[in-house]
């Protein structure tokens, strides 16, 4: 499975005129449906980015929401000169099928340009919640008690849902649960923290947890042992994303009461 980013205008004659208008000085506006810092919206300032060098002046607009629809709709609203531009995921043309009364036709209202990049979509999963630690124990899990088996999804009809329903399927648990999240943040937080067995998620949205692994593991490497403990420090490889926000939370709170209690005051 993959999950692409495509570039989307809203309709055929904005691609002309937008290629016709390319040399002008009015920025172009790229609305992004997703909340700044995801896939979307690094992939989508990397090219706006460079489409400004160019020339003519990309702004990027986050307008996260209804499963990347708020900001579709946006676009399909705009004037078709070719100054607003979609930079979406491929749950775009699933738009009708996960809300309700949608006001635009995620085909028809919308000319592709050009697919920005593609990745993949991988399976995360916590060891004690999901039981497993290789994808063969894991498979064996979702047969065995599908209904322990509990999938993450960063919304209904996204790719990452889509994907973990066929997963379902393929390996034998139709049964297993998938539990809705708004976006993908929320959603591999809980996997991390074993709130819920795993997840489908895009590599992008993943690499930040495994950095923490790969940080982990260079925190146990018997020479940054050393050089850590000649400066009176130990290393700490026990951190995940989700305990290390908690552990913030909790010190915020508890340094913020001593600070109260003696009276400190911002200088």
């Amino acid at each position: 499975m993959q999950r692409r980013v495509m570039l989307a205008a809203t309709a055929l004659a904005v691609l002309r005129a937008n290629a016709a208008g390319a040399q002008g000085t009015r920025p172009v506006r790229l609305v992004v449906p997703a909340a700044p810092g995801g896939a979307i919206d690094v992939i989508g300032r990397i090219y706006a980015q460079r489409l400004s060098a160019r020339g003519q002046p990309r702004v990027v607009d986050n307008r996260a929401g209804g499963n990347n629809t708020i900001g579709a709709a946006e676009v399909a609203r705009a004037a078709p000169d070719g100054q607003t531009l979609l930079v979406n995921a491929d749950i775009h043309p699933m738009g009708a099928r996960v809300v309700r009364g949608l006001r635009y036709d995620p085909v028809a209202d919308f000319t592709p340009i050009a697919r920005l990049a593609i990745a993949p979509l991988v399976i995360v999963g916590h060891p004690e919640a999901s039981r497993a630690c290789t994808l063969g124990e894991l498979v064996e899990q979702m047969r065995c008690d599908p209904r322990r088996c509990t999938l993450a999804s960063s919304g209904a009809g996204s790719m990452a849902h889509l994907a973990a329903e066929a997963l379902k399927r393929r390996v034998g648990a139709a049964d297993a649960g998938v539990a809705q999240y708004r976006g993908t943040a929320p959603a591999i937080t809980d996997v991390v923290a074993g709130n819920v067995a795993l997840m489908m998620v895009p590599l992008p949205s993943a690499q930040a947890n495994a950095l923490g692994v790969i940080l982990n593991e260079i925190g146990r490497d018997a020479e940054i042992v050393t050089r850590l403990a000649a400066l009176g420090a130990d290393a700490f490889t026990q951190d995940t994303p989700s305990s290390f926000t908690a552990l913030i939370a909790t010190e915020s709170v508890a340094n913020g009461r001593i600070a109260d209690e003696v009276g400190s005051k911002p200088e």
